[in-house]
C-alpha cells in the first residue's frame, strides 16, 4: 500500500482506493500496529474521509495514548462539530475540566488552555482569556501558542519594552523556527 502510494505527485484516486483496500487487509493481520492505523488515517484525509480518519487516530491512539500531538489534532476535529464559537468553548473547558487527574498530560491541557485562551479572545471576554492563558502558560512554560497570545497581549496594552522584550524571547525559545519571529 505505501509503495502503491509512493512517489512525487499527489496519489490518485485509484492508487488511493487501491491502498485503502490493502491497509483494510492489513489491518486484519496487524491491528495492534500504530503505524498501520497512522497510514489508514492519512489514506482516510487525503480521500475527504474526515470520520474515517477520526476511527482509525482513535485506534491509533488506543495504541500510542501518549501522542499529545495526535490527541490534540482529533479533539479539535471533534470540537468543529460545534456550530458555535460558545459551544466550542463549552466542549473544550468540559473536557478540561472533568477529565480524571492524570489522563491528560500537561502540555496536552496547555494547547487546551491556549485554545480556550484564544477563543475567548476572538469572543471578547478578556477574564476567560487571562484566565486559560494562565492556565497555558503554567502547565507548559514552551506552548509556543501561549507565548505568541502573551507576546500580542503585552505589545497591545504598550507594556514597556523591556516586558514586550521578554515575552519576545519566550515565544522564540518556544517556537524557534515560526517565521513570524
Amino acid at each position: 500500500a505505501v509503495q502503491l502510494m509512493s512517489g512525487d505527485d499527489a496519489p490518485t484516486a485509484e492508487q488511493l482506493d487501491a491502498g485503502a483496500m490493502l491497509l483494510d487487509q492489513a489491518k486484519q493481520l496487524m491491528p495492534d500496529d500504530a503505524e498501520l492505523w497512522r497510514m489508514i488515517a492519512e489514506v482516510a484525509r487525503q480521500r475527504d474521509d474526515m470520520d474515517g480518519w477520526a476511527a482509525a487516530i482513535e485506534e491509533y491512539l488506543r495504541i500510542t495514548p501518549t501522542d499529545d500531538a495526535m490527541m490534540y489534532e482529533l479533539i479539535l476535529y471533534r470540537v468543529q462539530g460545534e456550530q458555535t464559537l460558545s459551544g466550542r468553548i463549552r466542549t473544550v473547558e468540559r473536557m478540561l475540566t472533568s477529565a480524571p487527574r492524570g489522563s491528560m498530560s500537561n502540555p496536552l491541557q496547555s494547547r487546551l488552555a491556549a485554545y480556550l485562551a484564544t477563543a475567548a479572545r476572538e469572543k471578547g471576554d478578556r477574564s476567560m482569556m487571562l484566565h486559560w492563558l494562565k492556565q497555558a502558560s503554567v502547565l507548559d512554560p514552551t506552548n509556543a501558542q501561549a507565548a505568541k497570545l502573551t507576546y500580542e497581549l503585552l505589545k497591545e496594552a504598550n507594556a514597556s519594552q523591556s516586558t514586550v522584550d521578554l515575552a519576545m524571547v519566550r515565544w522564540l525559545s518556544a517556537a524557534p523556527a515560526d517565521a513570524q519571529l
